[in-house]
């Protein structure tokens, strides 16, 4: 199925009969190293937030040439992975990149993905030069981008408002509260520590806006007890919280005793037997648990919910 959507894509950009912001089409392979280097840079720190296409053995125009026949070695997942690593990237951080081969007709095209990241800009911290031609070079700190349908010059650098762009990319400034606090909560080594007895918050460290609360511990009673040794629970208000502002909000069971905490389950009634099923939080899969309990087991140091059914 994966593979049809794919293909479909592809053959719906070849279809526009031209080239745009996030693919870009090869008739062969450049025997130019800084040539095949600059176009992945470029795609990588593309402006549309998405993923980007180098599609080989296509004209300008969108038909289909074939590759099958290149002079050039072709490439491979492994191979370009491999050029990529070994290259000066800032940071260290390099693009990620698949090569995918599809068939068209009775030609072969050979398919770069560049997959979107969070780690633009990115940009080489040395001098690329590998040829005797001097206006092939790509230049330590340079920014190379893609507008339209066209590269960043390599004597140029990208525009500010390009460069600020990919900047705020990175650090997350161009997704609201609620679409940066997913990403946070992933990153749960960088969440404070908390007792969630006489600590009851956690927030993240480099964000310290962001924030887990706990409210004040209540008497409590649900089916879900009878799982346990000791009946005794207790329950309090879990809030994701960005500044005053609650992001979202659930409950906290302190169960067995309090020796053990989950997040509160929903409860779903079928043929009159009772089933529990984890609230997933806003836009995260239902079929791998919910990230807050998957953050309540690393950041809370919270039992994991699911085990207690199984």
């Amino acid at each position: 199925m994966e593979k049809d959507v794919f293909y479909n894509e592809i053959k719906e950009l070849l279809a526009k009969g031209r080239e745009g912001a996030y693919w870009d089409y090869k008739s062969d392979y450049a025997d130019c190293v800084e040539d095949k280097l600059k176009d992945i840079i470029c795609m990588a720190n593309n402006l549309e937030n998405r993923d980007a296409y180098l599609i080989y053995g296509a004209n300008d125009d969108g038909s289909v040439y074939g590759i099958e026949n290149t002079n050039q070695p072709r490439l491979t997942s492994k191979g370009l992975e491999n050029f990529l690593r070994t290259k000066p990237f800032a940071g260290g951080y390099y693009p990620q990149t698949s090569v995918k081969t599809i068939n068209i007709g009775e030609h072969q095209l050979d398919v770069v993905v560049i997959y979107n990241s969070r780690h633009t800009p990115y940009y080489l911290t040395e001098k690329f030069a590998k040829s005797h031609d001097s206006k092939k070079h790509l230049f330590p700190g340079a920014i190379y981008t893609r507008t339209y349908d066209g590269n960043t010059p390599t004597n140029e650098t990208a525009s500010i408002e390009q460069t600020e762009y990919l900047w705020r990319k990175r650090f997350g400034y161009d997704l609201t509260p609620y679409q940066r606090v997913l990403i946070l909560l992933k990153q749960t080594e960088r969440w404070s520590e908390a007792n969630w007895d006489s600590c009851r918050y956690s927030y993240n460290m480099e964000f310290p806006e962001f924030q887990i609360v706990v409210g004040k511990s209540q008497n409590g009673y649900e089916d879900l007890v009878y799982f346990y040794d000791n009946k005794s629970m207790f329950y309090a208000s879990l809030k994701l919280q960005y500044l005053s502002t609650t992001l979202y909000e659930t409950e906290l069971w302190y169960m067995d005793e309090a020796r053990c905490r989950i997040t509160a389950p929903d409860k779903k009634y079928i043929d009159n037997q009772q089933i529990f099923q984890w609230r997933s939080f806003p836009e995260v899969s239902s079929n791998s648990n919910s990230l807050l309990e998957y953050v309540l087991c690393k950041i809370l140091r919270a039992a994991s919910a699911t085990s207690v059914l199984n």
